[in-house]
This record gives structure tokens, sequence and C-alpha cells, in this order.
């Protein structure tokens, strides 16, 4: 983890081979963003080929492993105690979920055969494993829909506001409003103005582009603003398209130890390093 509190951790993950475990977070939701590369995630409701631009819901003590590792999967996972959903999403028509959002698809063939398949369940502060003698993620069927699901930044459309402002659109709905996913993304609109956060924190993602969010233009740059920081929205307006997406959140995060190695100091109003 790079960032956590309160229940709520952003965590980055990069695979060059496939996971020789299994895990289940049973006290938080997961949203799983690929930065890049390909892998197959396996889950309890089947399997899903990811791709760069994907997101991925996996609701909490959903058993999952990254499997056919094709090239480095760098991921960011969000994590939160509240139920998230992706449909519906305000406004309507940002994200044709009938079309966009697929669920995983049950594997015809098992694992290949192993001694013992461990099954690492994260829970408060803690792990525990548990190990079997055939791999717990096999299925033959579920009964109704899939709660996990994926859509790609991609299928996102631009909301296009000619002029004036409008809030970014949701991706990813919270139950209880503590942590919200949106979609930045290049558009007609007037620069958000310089302002401050009083109840979520916020941290953007660029994704990919070619025009930059600020000063941030490689896929999987994280800025961070704490709550009651003053700061001035990025241009959206570029002559490029650019994709990004927003994380707000009522925890108060931190830096964790891994997080205060790397991080360095932001300049708010363009999203670039500050200098000394």
């Amino acid at each position: 983890a790079l960032l956590e509190g309160d229940g709520v951790s952003i965590s980055v993950s990069r695979r060059q081979a496939a996971m020789p475990f299994s895990t289940k977070n049973v006290t938080a939701d997961e949203v799983h963003y690929i930065v890049a590369g390909s892998a197959r995630l396996k889950t309890d409701f089947g399997s899903l080929a990811c791709k760069a631009g994907d997101f991925v819901l996996l609701p909490r003590a959903t058993g999952y492993r990254v499997t056919e590792v094709g090239e480095q999967f760098d991921t960011i996972v969000v994590a939160t105690p509240g139920e998230l959903t992706i449909d519906p999403l305000p406004p309507r028509g940002v994200l044709n979920t009938g079309r966009a959002v697929s669920m995983p698809e049950i594997d015809t063939a098992p694992s290949a055969p192993e001694d013992t398949y461990e099954m690492v369940f994260r829970h408060k502060g803690a792990t525990t494993s548990h190990f079997y003698d055939f791999d717990p993620l096999d299925i033959a069927t579920i009964a109704g829909p899939s709660p996990v699901k994926r859509f790609n930044i991609s299928d996102v459309r631009s909301l296009n506001v000619s002029e004036g402002g409008m809030p970014p659109p949701r991706l990813i709905n919270d139950s209880t409003d503590r942590t919200l996913l949106f979609h930045l993304g290049s558009r007609r609109s007037d620069r958000p103005p310089i302002h401050v956060n009083a109840d979520y924190d916020e941290l953007i993602v660029y994704a990919a582009g070619p025009a930059p969010y600020g000063g941030m233009t490689d896929p999987g740059m994280m800025a961070w603003v704490p709550k009651g920081i003053p700061h001035h929205g990025a241009e959206e307006d570029t002559p490029e398209p650019y994709q990004a997406w927003l994380v707000e959140t009522r925890a108060a995060l931190d830096l964790t130890e891994a997080g205060r190695a790397i991080a360095q100091l932001m300049e708010t109003g363009e999203y670039g390093i500050k200098q000394p």
C-alpha cells in the first residue's frame, strides 16, 4: 500500500509471473485498474482476460488470483469498506453498461494439479492462510449474475461541456458515499477553479495521452491532495485527448512507509513536481 487510513487503501502491484497463491479481502471491496500489461484474473465467479485501461470490481470476500501474465502486469488497487457498484451511473449515457460492462466466464478446464493451493485471507491488520488439496477457485456453475464486473476506460464517453463547468461523471458508486471514482478526460470546458475540498481526500490517476493532465504524463502517475488543501484543477480543454480518473474518499489517508519512499512534493496548480 502507498496510502491508507480509516479502512481505505491505495496500493500498487507489479507482476511478471502468475501469483503463487489466491487471496480474499474480507474487509473491503476492491477496484483494480490495469495500468499496463495483460493477464488473466481467475476469481470465485470465473475468469477475465484483462488489459491496460480495464477497471475490475471485486466485492469483498471474492477470491482471486492473477494467472497467464503475458508481460509485466501493473495495477492500482483501491480498497474501501463501502459497497461498490458500477450500475446505475449518473449521468446516464456516460457508460453503456449493457455493452461495455462484462463479467467473468467459467473456465471449462480445471487448474493444473498441484500438491497444495494457498488462499490468503486479508483481514484487518493481518493475513491468514488456508491450504487446500484442490484449487478453491475452480467452479462448475454459479446462480445468478456475477458480482465481479469489468469495463475499460476507453468505453467511457466524454461529456463535451462547451462552456462553464460540470462535475465529472462517476465511474463507480459507493453505497455510503465514502469512496467514489470519477472519470476525467479531455472536454471543451472552462478550467476547474481553485478550490478546497473540505470533505474528501483526492487522488488523480493519469491513464493515457497523448496530452498531459497538468504535469502528469506517464500512465499510472498519481497526484494526492489531502482534504482541506487549496488546489487548482488542471486544464481539461486540451488539443489532444487524455484519460484520467479521480478517487475521492472521506477517509483521512496518510503515506505508508512504501509511499514515503517514492513520493515527491506536488505543485498544486499544474500537478507537477514542486521545484526547490
